[in-house]
């Protein structure tokens, strides 16, 4: 079971400093959606296998590589987590959607999206576990973890186990965050700490050896 505050190792160094709060600019690689999809502010269907602007590093506890039209983030060392960071653009509001899949690891496993990253130790952090658990937290600048639900809670609407494919999906207005797997709600929360910064797509390991994720068909739309 995942309790307490974790230990974090971020595996991946994160070349950004501190980014400005500043609205979205429209950039894409691999885009999804149409030219004339006038609320996308940014796609990406991994298809072309290479980095772009996605800041990738890794090392023996840890890699990140995009491949065969997906991102995978591979962990391989106990209480870890890896992320993976969009240098460009910077998000204020916005209506992100991404599919994860994850390929190995057990139940304690853990996926999902960091967001309005203030820099590289500020930041909220939505997450799905193996066995079907999520939770919505926010890192500041000192180390802390804020839970700002009831800790890890269970929903059937996450699927579970390898092989598990899921839809993970934030608005983000203002202090209004609103949260959802395989569009179902999940939470609705406020929260004004962070206003915008860039998003990251992250994997670790908590009471288990390895997880390996595959994220797919990004798209950040206006909310």
């Amino acid at each position: 079971m995942l309790s307490g505050r974790p230990v974090m190792r971020v595996i991946l160094v994160m070349l950004a400093s501190i980014v400005a709060l500043a609205g979205c600019a429209d950039s894409s690689k691999g885009a999804i959606g149409s030219s004339e999809d006038s609320d996308l502010l940014y796609g990406d269907e991994f298809s072309f296998d290479s980095a772009g602007p996605w800041l990738i590093e890794g090392d023996e506890f840890g890699s990140t590589a995009i491949e065969d039209g997906r991102m995978f983030i591979d962990v391989a060392q106990v209480n870890s987590m890896q992320f993976a960071t969009l240098d460009e653009p910077v998000f204020t509001d916005f209506d992100l959607s991404v599919d994860a899949e994850l390929i190995d690891g057990g139940r304690d496993a853990t996926y999902g999206v960091l967001f309005r990253m203030a820099s590289p130790e500020e930041f909220y952090r939505f997450e799905l576990t193996g066995d079907g658990r999520y939770v919505v937290e926010r890192r500041d600048l000192d180390g802390s973890w804020q839970r700002l639900i009831d800790g890890w809670q269970k929903s059937p609407a996450i699927t579970t186990g390898p092989g598990a494919v899921n839809n993970l999906r934030i608005t983000a207005s203002g202090p209004s965050l609103a949260f959802y797997a395989n569009d179902e709600l999940l939470e609705e929360l406020q929260d004004s700490r962070y206003t915008g910064g860039k998003i990251a797509l992250d994997a670790g390991t908590f009471g288990g050896q390895r997880a390996v994720v595959a994220f797919d068909n990004l798209a950040m739309r206006s909310p």
